[in-house]
């Protein structure tokens, strides 16, 4: 289905070149930030992405039988999966980590659904980035609108054009983070790294400023990203930040991957992949 959108300010709209439908939401700009007391110069994170498919159960019996981590990152897509009636299964994950979840939604979410990211200690960082003594934790939910697409590179519920997406990677040379390393959460990669996609055609759907931003960042230190299938379970260097994406494929059976990443203050982080059947 072709879909036309028109943004204006932070205000979308969607209407179905097809049948006519309108939908409107309002995208988020970064509006606060909680702190946690964190005093180590390293951090135990477990980052996935793209759960589509796979047992949510299944992650949460991973994190019981590992060494419990200081911080467990989730970078979008079918978040509802993680809010069944009456449950909140983010706040369970949150629960097995010493900080909790930071998370982002996705692409392919709902615009509405943003507000399932809650919880006991777990983050909407999009909106409310994470402090962790000299780290940050920032993020960039759903994918960019490209200029002059209509949903030509990225398809979905949740597009944020360029403009904006600069506008929030602006925030990220606050004061409160300037002296931190910041780790982001971002559901779409930078664009031209683990960003080549082939379903719907072979093109780069992920983010221009974002690659600008770590290209350019003194502080930069880890990127979590998903969206891209096919490039799940891999990692590569830019500027100073290495990018991980964490994305899980979506056929039925698929195994989940989960990436523990070591993070220590002068070190390059170490990444462990595992997969969860």
């Amino acid at each position: 289905m072709t879909v036309k959108i028109i943004c204006r300010g932070l205000d979308v709209t969607r209407v179905s070149c097809e049948g006519g439908e309108v939908s409107r939401y309002r995208l988020a700009l970064l509006r606060e930030f909680a702190n946690a007391p964190h005093r180590g110069l390293s951090l135990r994170i477990v980052a996935f992405s793209d759960w589509r498919v796979q047992e949510v159960g299944s992650v949460v019996r991973f994190l019981k039988d590992q060494v419990k981590p200081d911080l467990i990152l989730y970078a979008g897509d079918d978040i509802q999966r993680f809010r069944p009636p009456r449950k909140n299964l983010f706040q369970q994950i949150a629960k097995l980590a010493r900080y909790g979840l930071c998370a982002v939604a996705g692409n392919d979410d709902d615009p509405a659904t943003r507000d399932l990211i809650g919880g006991r200690n777990v983050y909407p960082v999009h909106s409310r980035a994470l402090v962790l003594g000299r780290f940050a934790v920032v993020g960039v939910e759903g994918a960019p609108l490209f200029p002059n697409d209509t949903q030509d590179r990225n398809i979905g519920h949740l597009l944020y054009p360029e403009r904006v997406l600069s506008l929030q990677m602006k925030l990220w040379n606050s004061t409160a983070f300037r002296d931190r390393r910041l780790i982001i959460v971002s559901h779409a990669p930078p664009f031209g790294v683990l960003d080549f996609a082939v379903r719907f055609g072979a093109r780069n759907i992920g983010s221009r400023p974002l690659r600008e931003f770590l290209e350019s960042s003194p502080n930069s230190l880890l990127c979590i990203c998903g969206h891209v299938h096919r490039c799940g379970g891999q990692s590569a260097k830019l500027g100073k930040a290495l990018v991980v994406n964490a994305a899980s494929h979506d056929s039925p059976g698929d195994p989940g991957k989960v990436a523990i990443i070591q993070v220590k203050d002068g070190t390059p982080p170490a990444i462990d992949w595992h997969l969860i059947v």
